[in-house]
């Protein structure tokens, strides 16, 4: 166990707690939080692999590519027409050029593109100028494939997300306080409504399974930043996933429990619909419509209060304070209570987040365009393309093996998919940083907003402290 923290009476302060919360981008460095950050990406990778490919499976509707707005008419459509002319292009002179048609299936398109291109590329031959225009090619193409592909409320979500953390990063490179707006806009308002008027059940089901994802291993994340940031004690990976094994039903209901008070109040609402149709009871309906007035706005209040508040309340649940509904209720307290303060701290930690973004997403790019300029010098064109990192930073990132596909030989294409599985081992470090900035500077804002609100001891977890008394009464907040 480490010393108390001294530095508790600066929190009380807009300077303190500012710089407290901004700090929470450097702890987040700490390898058991990364470790725990990166573990969290690839569970939800892997269950929005899941979950779209059932949903896909099931016959429901694709998503439109990314940059398309959803309004188009047929966005898949029309993607898969660009597509299929892009493949023609590609493919003509070759020896499959005969098999590919309008009736062509699309999921066999890129079987013959691959093929095509590992033509041109001998057809090449030595000259280092036609190899890097065929190649050139060969990545417009499979990127015009790419964009049409079927894509899953998931996979819909994540770009979008990946876009609205793109544009944070922008925004605090350009100083734009309004670009980093514009970002959290996108990221828990926007991209997820976007989802479910696309696909209304798979969208709105994928989110409340995505919600509680992030709470379980957001609470593991948030436990050990509560502990360090209140007590300077340093917890292992392991010990976070050992009290997430003991408090796994009070992560998984911080989401659940105000959503189930929001759809309750709206059946409420939808009882008052059909009671309203009916001649002779519509008269008790129209008296009683207040309540009605009354459901919905406690219902919007609820759900806005539990989106904005979503990492607070996982704070709350972590440092052992509250439980589910209670860390909605308690989040949503201290958002009333000290609201000036609250966006204060949320636009510093949204800053802080964004500039670490910076330099950790630049360190990795660089890294592997450095690795891959160099691993060109001597291995040539095709060896640089493999080892073509900065891709993964793109729109969409590269899929692992993608690169693989390009190389001759029978050993090269799985040299190539290693290479590639190595990257994308860089881009995961790079949203797990992302994922343990996100909570440690949000309990960090908790632990603060706590202190002003209540005057809670800032050593304080699971209601037991250190024995420092509060920094400052709450008088003012």
């Amino acid at each position: 166990m480490g010393a108390p923290d001294t530095r508790g009476a600066d929190r009380s302060t807009v300077a303190g707690g500012v710089a407290y919360v901004s700090h929470g981008i450097v702890t987040a460095l700490a390898p058991s939080r990364l470790l725990l950050g990166c573990l969290s990406i690839l569970l939800l990778t892997l269950a929005g692999w899941a979950f779209d490919r059932a949903y896909l499976a099931s016959g429901g509707r694709s998503a439109p590519p990314p940059g398309v707005s959803r309004t188009t008419e047929n966005p898949t459509a029309d993607a898969e027409r660009l597509a299929r002319s892009s493949v023609a292009r590609f493919v003509a002179g070759t020896a499959v050029a005969a098999n590919v048609t309008a009736e062509t299936p699309f999921a066999a398109l890129r079987g013959f593109v691959d093929a095509a291109g590992r033509e041109r590329l001998a057809s090449a031959g030595d000259s280092e100028r036609a190899r890097e225009g065929h190649l050139v090619d060969w990545e417009r193409t499979a990127a015009a494939l790419e964009r049409a592909r079927p894509r899953g409320p998931a996979e819909y979500l994540a770009e979008g997300s990946a876009s609205a953390v793109r544009r944070l990063v922008a925004g605090v490179v350009g100083w734009s306080p309004a670009e980093v707006g514009g970002a959290f806009v996108d990221g828990i308002a926007r991209t997820p409504f976007d989802t479910v008027l696309i696909a209304p059940i798979g969208g709105a089901a994928w989110l409340v399974l995505v919600t509680v994802l992030i709470a379980v291993m957001g609470g593991a994340l948030a436990r050990m930043s509560g502990l360090e940031a209140a007590r300077g004690e340093k917890v292992t990976a392991s010990a976070g996933l050992a009290w997430l094994k003991e408090s796994l039903l009070r992560c998984a209901f911080i989401p659940l429990a105000p959503l189930a008070l929001v759809a309750g109040l709206s059946l409420v609402v939808l009882l008052f619909g059909v009671l309203l149709r009916i001649p002779g009871l519509d008269l008790i309906g129209g008296l009683l419509y207040v309540v009605v007035l009354l459901a919905t706005t406690l219902a919007m209040v609820t759900g806005i209060a539990a989106i904005l508040g979503l990492p607070m309340s996982i704070a709350a649940v972590a440092c052992g304070d509250a439980d589910a509904l209670d860390a909605t209720v308690r989040s949503t307290a201290y958002l009333f209570r000290a609201p000036f303060r609250t966006l204060g701290l949320a636009a510093a930690g949204l800053a802080s987040i964004g500039f670490g973004m910076l330099i950790v997403g630049g360190l990795a790019a660089a890294t592997l365009a450095a690795a891959a300029w160099g691993v060109g010098i001597l291995g040539g064109t095709g060896a640089a393309t493999a080892a073509g990192g900065p891709s993964l930073f793109d729109e969409g990132g590269r899929a692992i093996g993608e690169a693989s596909a390009r190389m001759l030989g029978t050993t090269d294409r799985p040299a190539g998919a290693f290479v590639d599985l190595w990257e994308a081992f860089f881009a995961m470090l790079v949203a797990g940083y992302f994922v343990s900035a996100i909570i440690e500077c949000s309990t960090r804002m908790y632990l603060v907003l706590r202190l002003v609100c209540d005057g809670e001891d800032p050593s304080s977890i699971d209601g037991v402290s250190l024995g420092r008394p509060a920094a400052t009464p709450p008088t003012n907040a």
